[in-house]
């Protein structure tokens, strides 16, 4: 009896080693998988010259760039659009396409299934945002986007060209917009950083409170790139809050506040100092 228990065990234990052997090495199997399928190199859109210049600093009003690879600054895409969407954080337009056949290949099936084509506020009125089921082309840079997937995913963002299929041309953006900052010209290190931004429309005789308009701002360094951002939509009475703490490395800030909605868009800004406590 003694000697059965003792060979049970001993099964039992070889058994045990042997699936934690197996779990190891197919973990090992679907890291290696994973990391070669990072590796795989996928084709690359190229640039359509002539329709619309390719951007400097593509990146200038891209909240958080450092979690996008870039794997062309300038690229252009083709496709039928299935869905469009606002980010309602970021106040982006976020647009799935379905590619072309010939531009099928800039994706990878296994981890989309369509492109993702982004516009930022900054440049929305002045891009065509297309309808669901129409056909566009779309001018941007082509990056790989690290938060939305474990591999990332392939993204045209920023999108700063939309064109579409429709015959008329779209109306030109207009400077419309009438901002008013309201913030303080010093503040202390993690002290509250409050403002509000009024925003008028002048397309009437009378300037009016522009009400559902997207407001967003900025928080540059003198000089530097951007550190700080925020979106949001103005009430009825066109009014904006932003309420921040300054967690920033003490210096002289530039506030950026841009505002738009439809083809109408203004931007204001304002130096604020952060001060060490």
């Amino acid at each position: 009896m003694s000697l059965r228990l003792h060979l049970l065990r001993r099964r039992r234990l070889i058994g045990l080693l042997a699936a934690v052997g197996l779990a190891t090495l197919g973990a090992g199997l679907l890291l290696q998988a994973t990391q070669s399928h990072i590796l795989i190199p996928m084709p690359t859109p190229g640039w359509q010259a002539g329709a619309t210049e390719c951007r400097r600093d593509a990146f200038a009003h891209v909240p958080m760039p450092d979690s996008l690879d870039v794997v062309t600054a300038c690229a252009t895409v083709s496709g039928t659009v299935r869905r469009v969407k606002v980010d309602p954080v970021k106040l982006e337009v976020d647009i799935l396409v379905e590619p072309d056949r010939d531009n099928a290949n800039y994706i990878d099936p296994r981890v989309q299934r369509f492109i993702i084509v982004k516009v930022v506020p900054t440049d929305q009125p002045s891009v065509t945002i297309p309808q669901v089921d129409e056909h566009a082309s779309f001018f941007g840079a082509w990056v790989i986007d690290r938060r939305a997937s474990a591999t990332g995913t392939r993204e045209l963002y920023p999108a700063w060209l939309i064109r579409t299929s429709a015959q008329a041309p779209a109306a030109p953006a207009r400077n419309i917009l009438g901002l008013k900052l309201s913030a303080p010209a010093s503040v202390e290190v993690g002290s509250p950083l409050r403002m509000s931004i009024s925003v008028r429309s002048s397309s009437a005789r009378n300037a009016r409170p522009l009400s559902e308009g997207r407001v967003y701002f900025e928080l540059q360094p003198l000089p530097g790139t951007v550190t700080r951002w925020a979106a949001t939509l103005t009430d009825t009475f066109g009014i904006a809050t932003f309420n921040l703490a300054s967690l920033e490395v003490p210096g002289t800030y530039t506030i950026w506040i841009h505002a738009s909605k439809g083809r109408d868009y203004g931007t204001v800004q304002a130096v604020v100092q952060i001060r060490r406590r």
